[in-house]
């Protein structure tokens, strides 16, 4: 498989924005709100028990410091290397903001504090899928991004995490992509 581009995600894929999430609406541990879900729920208000104006509500309220502030998973900086080796240095992060118009400046300033690298190679959009074309990765972990992405011409990874398809290889997620790639 010959890859030109590749886009990753931040929200689900880079950062914790589901931690972050439970943290806002004060519920620390994800870990038992997953254990009494279905696998594969991907609304975390649902998770939670909330509505959904009442969970964005809460996060909209912290404008642009909640994005500016998530936290970056512990692969995310070996992923983005896979990435750039992979893809010979064309790589771009491809997130879509919340409704809050604080939110895309928030996940800018999370780009510059973490990837500073990155900082002219982002998109923000809600329809990922039109960035899609052959030789093209999107890394993400939104089973229906994935979709329209392949549908759109595009390679498609689904992230593992416990809100989608790929639930089941949550514990060695890096591997499981290294394996995609065909790397070691």
């Amino acid at each position: 498989m010959k890859i030109d581009w590749v886009g990753v995600d931040i929200d689900g894929v880079l950062a914790d924005f589901v931690g972050m999430a439970c943290r806002v609406h004060h519920r620390m541990d994800v870990t038992e709100h997953y254990a009494t879900m279905a696998p594969g729920e991907y609304d975390t208000f649902k998770l939670l028990g909330m509505t959904k104006s009442d969970f964005w509500h809460a996060i909209h309220r912290h404008g642009e410091t909640f994005w500016a502030i998530l936290e970056p998973y512990p692969w995310a900086y070996e992923l983005i290397s896979l990435c750039q080796s992979v893809a010979r240095g064309n790589v771009a992060l491809v997130t879509t903001p919340s409704e809050s118009p604080y939110s895309a400046a928030g996940k800018l300033q999370w780009i510059e504090r973490h990837f500073p690298e990155l900082h002219n190679s982002y998109y923000l959009c809600h329809d990922k899928s039109k960035l899609a074309a052959r030789g093209r990765l999107l890394i993400d972990d939104n089973d229906d991004n994935c979709s329209a992405w392949s549908a759109a011409g595009g390679v498609a990874f689904l992230w593992p995490q416990p809100w989608n398809q790929k639930h089941g290889l949550t514990p060695g997620r890096l591997d499981y992509f290294k394996a995609f790639l065909g790397v070691a």
